[in-house]
């Protein structure tokens, strides 16, 4: 069997065993007030910091009560409708928005051009980079083909832990001009070598926008229209940032709050926006669709696609997860407000392209799905479209493979991470760390494999001693054991497994030495202890303490902390174990661990 079956074959015999040990009930969350995923069960997250980024809102105030409105998305004070708005018909809005966000001030006209400029001769990758990192281990996955290249730019970066702010502008700025690069060539490196296609390495145009650039250097012709950079430009845009909340962005500033680098906090984020359950949701949609497309054959029959989708819905269907794609959003109520903005743009896209017939089918599903989902899931809040159920038909048309649509998502977002970033150093200074309540049963350790294992819990309480005695272990010769009940006048037959009761500590400390210690020459040493505890034991710190000072002769002793003692004593053939917690003012618990 060659290694990595071994190595895989062990694993899927310790699935099971991972699943059982790891299940949590739902009644524990329940029982201590847990909110999953940090959202509460209405599905509103809990209050974890504070930003002045960006702000989300869903519902309204009226009369004290929240109400459900439709959705408004601001960056730094100002509404991305106004914002997208005003971009001109021969002007892009990716990088004024960039500004925004980094530094909390719309740029005017002389602030924009060089902040243009330096982002533009910016997109440069160091010497080789493209051929040592890039070309050599192309990847499907570009995200992952990201992360290694945003990852390995630290290497390259003699600044990289340099947390002051003007250096972390230095390298967030870089980043926001590379990530079309290094997704561009990710791309062009698997898709050569993996599919066996031509390679094209086109250098980005420093006097050409975000949009203009992406869909320069992807295309082998490096031709593209004036709508279809503005449609990107906007997508873009709608994706750059979505509140502090979001997992990659909370990402961001949890490891930043740790004082990490920006590659680390970065790729770090990226790692976060690859999953399924966030940025590649759009991929859902599309695969979605395809099979709508596939499966409806009137795509104008209303009937006939209400049809299809009420099957999905009752996981009969494509996945047979029982979802329709696209459709609600964990944070919006009523509407998605980057769905309304950009609907008009996939519009003018589609009618360019000649996709009116899959225009009309997005628009029928829009209309049939809510309905089905409030029929069928008996939701009644609202429920529409979001972003992602319009932008992987944005990127289809634009040519882009589906490998990319994630990393779009990331080149859009890097820019609210970097402002996120900068935020959380200049304004928080303290590690994010919340806290996890543990369900955890606690188990008595045994050595496996010894001879014999003894257990002893001393309790002092109000200064009145008892203590327990537990012998166990399944090697535990049977003689050793009646040698040692014997000492407290006690048959083995009467305890067997069951623990009993010895009123003094010196009895407890007699009976191991005697057993403990079979060299002759040291049992004296033992006897004299047992006098030096000869006493009422008012003190169990006391106690130990003498008993600790008289071992010292025979082993090595070890005392750690104040208001815990932790001992550990080794002698010739065991060891003893101890942890003593005291009472608050009224006594002490004492347990020793004997292995012999």
């Amino acid at each position: 069997m060659e290694k990595k079956d071994l190595l895989a074959n062990y694993a899927a015999s310790k699935q099971n065993m991972c699943i059982t040990n790891d299940t949590i009930s739902d009644g524990l969350f329940q029982e201590y007030g847990v909110n999953r995923g940090l959202r509460d069960v209405n599905g509103k997250g809990v209050l974890t910091g504070l930003t002045r980024i960006s702000k989300i809102v869903s519902f309204k105030d009226e009369n004290g009560k929240q109400v459900p409105c439709d959705g408004e998305l601001w960056y730094r004070g100002y509404n991305v409708k106004t914002l997208i708005k005003s971009i001109g018909p021969n002007e892009f809005g990716f990088e004024k928005a960039a500004y925004l966000l980094l530094f909390g001030e719309l740029p005017d006209q002389a602030q924009l051009d060089e902040f243009c400029e330096v982002l533009g001769n910016s997109r440069t990758l160091p010497t080789n980079f493209t051929r040592d990192v890039i070309m050599k281990a192309p990847s499907k996955d570009i995200m992952n083909s990201m992360t290694r290249s945003i990852l390995t730019l630290a290497a390259y970066d003699p600044y990289t832990t340099d947390s002051s702010i003007e250096n972390n502008i230095r390298q967030c700025m870089q980043l926001i001009a590379n990530f079309p690069m290094i997704a561009a060539y990710g791309y062009h490196a698997y898709n050569h070598y993996e599919n066996d296609s031509s390679m094209y390495i086109h250098r980005p145009d420093p006097k050409l926008s975000t949009a203009e650039n992406f869909l320069r250097m992807l295309r082998p012709n490096k031709q593209y229209t004036q709508l279809e950079a503005q449609v990107l430009d906007v997508a873009l845009m709608l994706h750059m940032e979505h509140g502090g909340g979001n997992n990659s962005t909370f990402t961001t500033r949890v490891v930043t709050s740790a004082g990490t680098d920006t590659y680390s906090a970065i790729a770090a984020a990226m790692s976060s926006l690859k999953g399924p359950k966030h940025g590649g949701a759009n991929i859902k949609v599309m695969q979605m669709m395809n099979d709508i497309r596939e499966n409806v054959h009137d795509w104008s029959d209303r009937d006939e696609v209400k049809s299809y989708l009420g099957k999905m819905l009752d996981g009969q269907v494509f996945d047979k997860k029982g979802l329709i794609y696209g459709m609600g959003h964990a944070v919006y109520s009523l509407s998605d407000p980057r769905e309304r903005v950009f609907r008009s743009y996939v519009e003018h896209l589609a009618e360019a392209k000649g996709r009116q017939k899959d225009m009309n089918l997005y628009n029928m599903i829009e209309e049939v799905a809510p309905e089905l989902i409030a029929e069928k899931r008996h939701i009644f809040k609202g429920v529409s479209p979001n972003v992602d159920f319009y932008s992987g038909f944005v990127y289809e048309m634009l040519g882009i493979p589906s490998e990319l649509y994630t990393p779009l998502f990331a080149i859009a977002r890097i820019a609210g991470w970097s402002a996120h970033r900068l935020e959380e150093l200049v304004g928080c200074n303290k590690i994010i760390r919340p806290a996890y309540k543990s369900v955890m049963e606690e188990l008595e350790y045994y050595y496996s494999g010894q001879n014999c294992i003894l257990f002893c819990s001393v309790l002092v309480w109000k200064q009145k001693l008892s203590c327990v005695i537990t012998i166990k272990g399944e090697r535990t010769d049977y003689e050793n054991k009646r040698k040692i009940l014997s000492l407290c006048g006690k048959r083995a037959a009467d305890t067997e497994s069951k623990p009993f009761f010895c009123n003094r500590i010196s009895d407890f400390l007699c009976i191991y030495s005697v057993y403990a210690l079979g060299i002759k020459s040291k049992r004296s040493t033992f006897f004299g202890l047992c006098g030096i505890c000869q006493c009422d034991c008012s003190s169990l710190r006391r106690c130990i303490a003498h008993w600790m000072e008289a071992a010292s002769g025979i082993g090595a002793a070890e005392i750690s902390g104040t208001d815990r003692v932790i001992s550990r004593i080794i002698f010739h053939d065991f060891c003893i174990y101890g942890e003593l917690y005291p009472f608050s003012g009224t006594g002490s618990f004492y347990r020793l661990y004997f292995v012999f």
